[in-house]
Formats: C-alpha cells, sequence, structure tokens
C-alpha cells in the first residue's frame, strides 16, 4: 500500500520535472537583491499590449515605458530573490505545451494556484490538467493538497476523491520535492530593461524582454522564444512572467517526461505578497480517514484508533498505516481493547499473533476490520483496512 500511495503524489513531483527539462532555473537567488534594476539587467517585451493590459498608470506612461525598454541594449540579468523571503504569498501558473513526447503526440493544459504562509507555517495547492498528460499521468486531472505544519492532505478524483492524510518520514520526502514555482521559471543571462516602473499586481515593478538569444540552457534548445518579465522595485522578486517559445528540443539523449519537444507557453502571476491573510484546512481533510477524527501526529485517522507513538502515519478512507516502537504483542491488545469499545466484534477464527506477525479480524453491521501487524527494518508495522461486506 505504502508503494501505491507514492504513485498518488508523484503528479507533485512531476510538474518540477517538467518545468526543469524546459531548462527551467532560478539561480540568481537573493544574491541578487543588490541588482541595478534602474538600468537594463532583465527581460522586457517590446509588445505594447502587454503593457497596456497590465500597467495602471496613464497610457502616455505606457508607450514611454515599451519605447525605453525597446531602444535599450541587453545587459547581465543578475537574477531575482526567491519567494523564501516573504511572509506570505500567492501565485498562479499556467503552463500550455503541443508537441512529442517519446515520439507521440504530447499536448496539455495546466493551471495552478499555490498559496503560503510561514506564520503560521502552511501552503495549499490546486491544480487542474487537461489533454494528453490526464492519460499519462493515470487521471490526475485535479489536485487539491494541503501542507499544515507536519502533516500534508491530498484529495484527488483518480483516488476516490478522498482525502488522504500523512505524517513523519513520508510527509518530510514530499516536503522536499514540493512543487516551487519560481523556480521553474527560464531566466536569461540577459535582457533588455526600461528605467520606468510599472503598477503590476499592485505592485511597482520594472518591465524586461529577452528572446533565445539571451537564454543559455545545457537541457535545451529553442528555435524561437520570447519572454517578459516584471521585476518589483523593492525586494527584487519576479510579480509577472511570460514566456512562449517554439521549437524546444531537450539536448539529453533518452530522456523521459511527459513532453521532450514542440511548442510551450509559461504565464505567472505573483499577487498578496507579505499579505494578512490564513489557510484554513476544509473539515472533510481533517477527517481523511473516515468518521470520527481521531489523530495521532498531527495525521487524521477518522475512526480507525492508532498507539499513542505512532509514526509516519498515512491515513484515508477505510485505511491507515504507521509504525511503532511497541511490540507486535502490545499491539495486538490495544486493538482487542480498542475496537470492541467502538462497537466492532472480534471474530477469532481469522486471526493469529505470534513474535513475528499477526493478523486480526473485526465485524461491525456491514463492515470488515482487519488489522496486520509485522515487522519492517526493525519496527513493527500496523496496517488497519475496513471494507464493506
Amino acid at each position: 500500500m505504502r508503494k501505491q500511495f507514492y504513485i498518488w503524489i508523484m503528479i507533485v513531483f512531476l510538474l518540477p520535472a517538467l518545468a526543469c527539462s524546459l531548462g527551467g532555473s532560478n539561480e540568481g537567488g537573493d544574491a541578487a537583491l543588490d541588482a541595478d534594476l534602474s538600468a537594463p539587467s532583465a527581460p522586457q517585451t517590446p509588445a505594447e499590449e502587454s503593457v497596456v493590459e497590465d500597467v495602471d498608470t496613464a497610457g502616455e506612461e505606457k508607450v514611454e515605458a515599451v519605447e525605453e525598454a525597446a531602444e535599450a541594449e541587453s545587459a547581465e540579468f543578475a537574477g531575482v530573490a526567491d519567494l523564501d523571503a516573504l511572509s506570505a504569498y500567492r501565485v498562479k501558473f499556467i503552463m500550455d505545451f503541443d508537441g512529442e513526447s517519446g515520439g507521440q503526440p504530447s499536448k496539455g493544459h495546466i493551471e495552478m494556484t499555490l498559496e503560503q504562509t510561514k506564520d503560521p507555517p502552511a501552503r495549499h495547492l490546486q491544480m487542474s490538467m487537461e489533454g494528453t498528460t490526464v492519460e499519462q499521468t493515470g487521471g490526475f486531472n485535479a489536485l487539491d493538497l494541503y501542507s499544515m505544519g507536519d502533516t500534508v492532505y491530498l484529495k484527488n478524483e483518480a483516488m476516490g476523491d478522498s482525502w488522504i492524510s500523512f505524517s513523519g518520514g513520508e510527509a518530510e520526502s514530499f516536503e522536499q520535492g514540493f512543487f516551487a514555482p519560481d523556480e521553474q521559471l527560464e531566466l536569461p543571462e540577459k535582457a533588455k530593461c526600461g528605467s520606468q516602473s510599472e503598477t503590476i499586481n499592485g505592485v511597482s515593478a520594472i518591465h524586461c524582454t529577452f528572446t533565445q538569444e539571451d537564454v543559455k540552457s545545457d537541457e535545451a534548445t529553442y528555435e524561437s522564444l520570447q519572454g517578459d518579465v516584471w521585476i518589483t522595485t523593492e525586494g527584487n522578486h519576479i510579480v509577472k512572467y511570460k514566456l512562449v517559445a517554439d521549437g524546444y528540443r531537450s539536448v539529453t539523449e533518452g530522456e523521459e517526461g511527459i513532453f521532450d519537444f514542440g511548442s510551450v507557453s509559461f504565464e505567472y502571476n505573483l499577487t498578496d505578497m507579505n499579505g494578512d491573510f490564513t489557510i484554513t484546512l476544509p473539515e472533510e481533510a481533517k477527517n481523511a480517514g473516515g468518521v470520527g477524527g481521531a489523530a495521532t501526529g498531527g495525521a487524521a485517522t477518522g475512526d480507525l484508533p492508532v498507539l499513542d507513538d505512532a509514526a509516519e502515519v498515512m491515513s484515508m478512507a477505510g485505511f491507515v498505516s504507521y509504525y511503532t516502537a511497541s511490540d507486535i504483542q502490545t499491539v495486538v491488545e490495544y486493538y482487542r481493547q480498542e475496537l470492541p469499545a467502538l462497537g466492532w466484534q472480534e471474530n477469532a477464527q481469522q486471526g493469529y499473533a505470534d513474535e513475528t506477525s499477526a493478523l486480526l479480524g473485526f465485524t461491525k453491521e456491514s463492515k470488515t476490520l482487519m488489522v496486520t501487524v509485522t515487522i519492517e527494518d526493525g519496527r513493527t508495522s500496523v496496517i488497519v483496512t475496513t471494507i464493506d461486506q
């Protein structure tokens, strides 16, 4: 069951891999905070309509900003600050691609909304996918995910649209691979920037442009590329980003992914920087294991009890697994006490217990509950499942 669970969350790791295969990187980091954005140092699009769409200043100032950026010469792009410098933020990320993967057609549309706060530590990610990517990822066309403290809660249609929660080692591994949208943007070595600021997503920013000639990647090549990026005048963050590229091709032979040749476009918008908002976990996610709401180690386990020393708890409707330092006999005695108190009746003919493993069976109304206890790598592993008869 634990191995199958990792398949369910692969989509969260799939998107960073896809973006990285497109050459995306944000290597400037905090070292770029000293960059002088009043001089050309990042990308700007000569397209007047893109400025008119987003700037709240007078029309003449918009035109001047576009003309000034178009006339500027390319200069070194020093980089930008990452999102970790913010106490809170929201990001909307859209990606479209049309091409091939492994010699087969690959076309998709991906939308992601990510919000994060530092105090309290919480993240919320919503994602939707359309196109051939849905088939390739086993139906992961919609995802809703919360990371609250040391626990992750996940819901997806491919899993029966039920919430799953997990904590401990699984949650820590997941956090290490969590999608960071600002790190997936293709940033140039050189770009053209205007000297006049514009108001983008409610903040002052400098608009810059770049082309394929300004992008140097060891992972991919492009036949043509047009990029626009708006950098905040305070904090040096990417507040808006657009990229359209044709003829993308990976330089790595035999590279596997959901897209390795064709056209691609990105759009990224950062809002609510250092905003005062709270991320709230849905009530149904709190009871990820079913009705009841018992919890250990931060993970909801519904009406399925777990030992007080449970670690690396993973829970979904009708299923709980975890590790415990208790021996097998202690686990057996625990469930023989707790489950009858919840209305479960043990079927002694179904069960057994010895020093290396145990299997207990219980029934209640039209349901069957099984407790499986084994030794894995010196630890006691417990899996509790319920099924309708």
